[in-house]
């Protein structure tokens, strides 16, 4: 990635478009034309960011770009018989915690393509905390992560990644203390959405 724009894509994003199983809002297109798209956005809507769960977190909501499906659907009667469990890690450091999905082979006709990306974005000096590494000064904001869906607002996080980042740094998270309400408003809206994992 070019180091000139002040948004640059984190690593640990690289998943969303390299991971043909990615569980959540698989992205399509190169990295290069995705972020050649996103810092003309952000630059139109005049490098406005929104508030995210901690002081080194942003959102950036733009409009759907690169034909990206929901990376989650709400839990129905229908969808219901279709969830599975497993162990999963992010990376190769996380210990595994335990991940609910459908796939998308079985609902794809309820995967419909979203109306916004939500950019989750991480400030360069978080991310050099969490990587012990340095980037380039010029770089002001990481997208961790991708986030498809029909509102152009933040959604709850998963409650077992409220958990992890509570963790700390060395267990994968972030080291932002565990929020009760924000726990119970992320349980509340997870009883009721699934995410869906790539297979098809």
């Amino acid at each position: 990635m070019s180091s000139f724009n002040e948004l640059e894509l984190s690593t640990f994003c690289y998943r969303q478009f390299d991971d043909p199983k990615y569980t959540g809002s698989k992205i399509t297109i190169s990295k290069e034309s995705f972020m050649e798209a996103l810092n003309k956005e952000y630059t139109e809507q005049n490098k406005v960011l929104q508030d995210g769960y901690a002081p080194f977190c942003k959102h950036l909501f733009v409009k759907n770009f690169c034909d990206c499906r929901a990376g989650q659907i709400e839990i129905t009667e229908e969808t219901k018989p279709l969830i599975q469990t497993e162990y999963v890690a992010r990376t190769m450091e996380e210990l595994p915690v335990l991940s609910r999905f459908v796939l998308s082979s079985q609902v794809g006709q309820l995967v419909q393509k979203a109306t916004f990306l939500d950019i989750i974005l991480y400030s360069r000096e978080q991310c050099e905390k969490e990587e012990n590494k340095k980037y380039d000064p010029k770089i002001k904001w990481f997208v961790v992560s991708v986030k498809a869906q029909n509102v152009n607002f933040e959604t709850p996080m998963n409650p077992i990644t409220i958990m992890r980042n509570a963790l700390g740094i060395s267990e994968g998270g972030s080291g932002v203390q565990l929020n009760r309400e924000k726990y119970m408003e992320s349980v509340k809206y997870w009883k009721n959405h699934v995410i869906v994992r790539n297979d098809d």
